[in-house]
């Protein structure tokens, strides 16, 4: 007898084995972006333009003395070296300026300001060779910057067009925000290398390279000195040593003081 289930059995098999080979193919493995290696694509080359340097020019003496020619010949050398140039003049020059100097970006800095490193010592006396002081446009008061005051990074400097907000070294350590990005600092103020103070803390905080005066400067010689030390160095593109010697060749001496430009370190 003819049994159904034996003959299904027997017919399926055969039919499952064909279906299963005829339905078997490699699966082929398809590319995309997702699965190619860096190797295996060529992504465009990522370019980016050149930051523009830039430099400020801090005129704190226009506060008493302005000399608008001169910041117009030194802007006109920087941008002629492909400076982007910002310029702060009188009051603008404050304690909370020098604060954010550092964090500002600068590749260069120049400094018309009032330096000293004379003090008063009280009962009218005053002593030399202290710790270089940078004066501020801002009239001083006792109230102002009082921690920084008693802690002597901020202090007044008296001068004949009236007394001052000043900052030292212990400032420049302390209280500045950020640091510097190798920036060259070129301090045109009386005394500003007789102490290396100042520069070494300015070095401390990032700056490449401190110009200044070995002691005080007139006002006359100090502006030709700058006027020749910027096309020095930015229109001849002179090292600063060659830059330093060119000027004082230039110019000389001060006439009274005998003082000269020097750097540090």
């Amino acid at each position: 007898m003819f049994r159904w289930g034996a003959y299904l059995l027997i017919v399926s098999v055969p039919i499952v084995v064909l279906l299963i080979a005829f339905s078997y193919q490699p699966v082929q493995r398809i590319e995309s972006a997702w699965t190619r290696t860096a190797a295996q694509t060529s992504e465009p080359a990522i370019t980016t333009r050149p930051r523009q340097r830039v430099a400020a020019i801090l005129d704190q003496v226009s506060a008493y003395n302005v000399n608008q020619q001169l910041i117009e010949d030194v802007r006109a050398c920087l941008v002629g070296a492909g400076y982007s140039v910002e310029v702060f003049s009188g009051t603008q020059v404050t304690v909370d300026l020098y604060r954010k100097l550092p964090s500002r970006g600068y590749d260069v800095v120049i400094l018309r300001v009032h330096s000293t490193s004379t003090s008063e010592i009280g009962q009218g006396r005053v002593a030399s060779g202290g710790p270089v002081f940078l004066l501020t446009g801002e009239p001083h008061n006792q109230l102002g910057y009082a921690y920084e005051q008693t802690m002597g990074r901020v202090r007044a400097v008296r001068i004949e067009a009236g007394t001052f907000f000043g900052i030292g070294p212990d400032f420049v350590a302390g209280s500045m925000e950020g640091t510097f990005p190798g920036t060259l600092i070129i301090i045109a103020g009386c005394e500003s290398l007789a102490n290396k103070d100042l520069a070494k803390a300015l070095i401390a905080r990032g700056a490449s390279k401190v110009i200044g005066w070995s002691d005080s400067v007139g006002l006359e010689h100090n502006d030709k000195a700058i006027v020749s030390l910027t096309r020095s160095l930015f229109e001849k593109r002179l090292q600063v040593q060659e830059a330093i010697q060119a000027t004082m060749n230039e110019v000389g001496k001060d006439p009274a003081f005998q003082s000269y430009l020097l750097s540090y370190p």
